[in-house]
Order: C-alpha cells, then sequence, then structure tokens
C-alpha cells in the first residue's frame, strides 16, 4: 500500500496567487475556504485531505476565486481545470486534465464560488459519477486565465492541491481472545510496520456488554472524516479509556528494558482458553466493512496490541473482531472474528486480582546453564558428604 499524505495544512484558507507585472495584466487568486464534513485545515488527528467516507458520499469541497483585470489591453477568458500540470497545454489537449469551468471573461473586478465534488477530486479523468476507485494521490484545481485565441497561450494561473486517500489499510492479523470471569481480553498484531497504516484501533463485540448501547458511536463513526477525536499524530494519544487499557497492553516489539520488565504484570485476568476462531452467527464477519453499531471500544492508540473487554455475561458466548484505521481515518476490513464464553471462577488468582494485585499467575520453569550446575555440584557435594558423617557420628555416641 502506498505511503500516507497526512500534512496539516498551515492555514485555514489556502490562498495562492501569481500575477503579471505588466501595465496591462490579469490578476486571479483562489482559495478553499470550505467543505461539508469537516474544517478545512483539519484538526488534531482529522485528515486535511479527502477520505474514503469522503469520496463515497461525494463530499462538496468549496472554492472561491478573486479576479480583476488592469489596463484596456488586458484580455483572456478565465477556466477552472481538475488534474495535474494544467498550465501545460499538451496536458489539457491530450485529456490528462478535466474542465470543470469553460473560459469565461475576466471582469475587472468581482468574486466568485465554485464547488467541486470528492469523486471527481479524487479521480478527475473518469467518465463515472458514482464509482470512487481506491487509491492515493492529489488533485490540483487550476484557475487559468488563457489568451482568446487558437494558440490559448497562458496569461496566469493558479492552482490548490488537494491530497486523497481512499485506499483501506490492511486489517489486523492474529488475532485471539482469552476470557476469564465477566471479562475477555484481545491480543493482535499488524502486518505492516508503517504507523501511519494504523493510527488507531477499535474493537467489536457481539453482543455488546452489558450497559454498552448499541450504536453508542455509530453517528461519530458511521462518516470517518468526520470523527475529529483527540488522539496525538504520534498515535499515543487518546481518551480515558485508552489510557486504562495501557496498563495491560502489550508492549511494542523492539521496546526498552522497562517495558519488558513490566510485560509480566500486563498479563490479563483470565481464566479460559484462548479462542482463534471457528465462529458463526456473529452480527459481523471477517473481511466485510465494519459496522460502527458493534464498536466496543474507544479509540486505541497505534502501539497497542491488547484491549480488556469487561461486563460480560458469564455463560453466553461473545464473538470478537478488530478495525485499524489509517491516518485518513479509513477503516479497515474487519479481522477474523474469535469467539468464546466467559465463565465463573473462584480461585485464590481471581480474588487477589479482584483486590488489586498484578503478580502474575502459575508458575515458571527457568533453564539453568550445565556450567552452573557443575560449579554447584563441586561445592554441594562435599559439603553434603561432611554434614552425613558428623551425623552419622553423632548418632555413635548418643547410642553409647
Amino acid at each position: 500500500m502506498p505511503n500516507r499524505f497526512f500534512r496539516p495544512l498551515p492555514i485555514a484558507i489556502l490562498a495562492a496567487t501569481i500575477a503579471l507585472p505588466d501595465a496591462a495584466a490579469a490578476f486571479v487568486t483562489l482559495e478553499w475556504y470550505q467543505r461539508d464534513n469537516r474544517p478545512v485545515s483539519g484538526t488534531g488527528s482529522t485528515p486535511t485531505g479527502i477520505n474514503r467516507a469522503d469520496c463515497r458520499g461525494d463530499e462538496q469541497l468549496y472554492f472561491r476565486y478573486r479576479s480583476s483585470r488592469t489596463g484596456s489591453d488586458a484580455g483572456g477568458l478565465l477556466s477552472v481545470w481538475l488534474g495535474s500540470a494544467c498550465d501545460n497545454k499538451l496536458n489539457r489537449d491530450e485529456g490528462r486534465c478535466h474542465r470543470f469551468w469553460a473560459g469565461r471573461t475576466i471582469p475587472s473586478t468581482g468574486t466568485e464560488t465554485f464547488q467541486v465534488g470528492a469523486r471527481l477530486m479524487v479521480d478527475p479523468t473518469s467518465s463515472s459519477s458514482t464509482a470512487c476507485p481506491e487509491r492515493t494521490g492529489a488533485t490540483r484545481v487550476y484557475v487559468l486565465v488563457l489568451g482568446e485565441d487558437a494558440a490559448e497561450a497562458l496569461v496566469t494561473h493558479t492552482y490548490i492541491e488537494i491530497r486523497h486517500d481512499t485506499d483501506p489499510p490492511d486489517s489486523p492479523t492474529e488475532v485471539a481472545a482469552e476470557f476469564g470471569e465477566t471479562r475477555a481480553f484481545l491480543r493482535w498484531s499488524v502486518a505492516s510496520t508503517t504507523e501511519s497504516e494504523h493510527k488507531w484501533f477499535r474493537t467489536l463485540c457481539d453482543p455488546l456488554p452489558e450497559g454498552y448501547a448499541a450504536g453508542a458511536d455509530a453517528d461519530a463513526d458511521a462518516d470517518a472524516g468526520e470523527d475529529a477525536a483527540d488522539i496525538s499524530e504520534s498515535g499515543d494519544g487518546g481518551d480515558a479509556d485508552a489510557d486504562d487499557d495501557a496498563e495491560v497492553a502489550e508492549p511494542d516489539a523492539g521496546g526498552d528494558a522497562d517495558a519488558d520488565d513490566d510485560a509480566e504484570a500486563a498479563e490479563p485476568d483470565i481464566s479460559g482458553e484462548a479462542a482463534t476462531g471457528g465462529c458463526s452467527g456473529a452480527a459481523f464477519r471477517s473481511d466485510i466493512e465494519p459496522d460502527p453499531i458493534w464498536y466496543c471500544s474507544s479509540e486505541l492508540g497505534a502501539s497497542q496490541r491488547s484491549h480488556r473487554i469487561e461486563n460480560l455475561l458469564n455463560g453466553e458466548e461473545y464473538r470478537f473482531a478488530v478495525v485499524t484505521f489509517d491516518d485518513y481515518k479509513n477503516p479497515s476490513l474487519v479481522s477474523a472474528v474469535v469467539c468464546a464464553t466467559p465463565e465463573q471462577v473462584d480461585d485464590f488468582w481471581e480474588d487477589y486480582r479482584a483486590a488489586g494485585g498484578r503478580a502474575a499467575t502459575g508458575c515458571r520453569a527457568v533453564a539453568v546453564p550445565a556450567s552452573w550446575v557443575a560449579v554447584a555440584s563441586a561445592f554441594v557435594s562435599p559439603l553434603w558428604l561432611l554434614l552425613r558423617r558428623r551425623r552419622r557420628r553423632n548418632n555413635g555416641n548418643t547410642s553409647r
């Protein structure tokens, strides 16, 4: 998958100006001042470009140009083009640019607005008005002032570049679930090491945990481009739920020594066996687009590879899956679905955990190098013989 382009615009309104210095000249500026789904400049992790949801919904982008001419000889016709290098006549003639507006006479002064749909911005030369191809790139909106003769000599021009990414990231892999009493612990991996491919994650549950309202997040997530969650660009941020989950999050591969030391304390409160697949009858299945109504977690940071889900009913089968989002807020397809049934557990470790204990359960076997065994034997064997002789001597004295 191509690298992502996530570059917040430096200002809310883009503007570009090119003018000829001649006494008789045309003058034009262009700005992208509004869009339907979110602010032009973006906020936090909100993408400034076009994502898959924007394209499918054909979000409207609004532009405004100001033009004027000075001198009686200043002429030319003003037109709007979409594409790349549209100031090159060859690109316009050979169909590599799309003419959005035909030539208009330049007024002595004036301002006009126009809007362009996101689908056309993603693929300006497409003959389909409904298709939204999966691609990553950029489209420029050009305002050209061209001569009125057959040569259409370029008088002046300006443009704004709008980036797009409608290609979803790869789904999480190696999804597994472990169960304890009224809770589950999910683990997953990702195929890509590029952080922009997995800026954050969300889990799906069927049925939803107790107290988790069905569709509670649907309004916020149905349109990925409209969701402006407060997550830092590094992906380590998130809301309070994500911070709480950090206690049980496994460290990333290649983490530092402190992360390794904490790995033992990060083990989940579980007792059931791991579930890795074989589910049926879930409200969702793998390799389809996620339905936000089944989200059962907040947005989990880019480094997170595990999540604990509480408030489950013992004895009821649950199905779980994970989706990831890229830096354009495109969701992946649903991961493999895993399922199992939490059961009541009454043992020391359950009570210990409930009281706040964090030590790992079970026993640990440690391999000892053979050289250590040899050294220990060299010291222990003579000591054992000495103690044995002393014990025999003491027994002999007692019998007398």
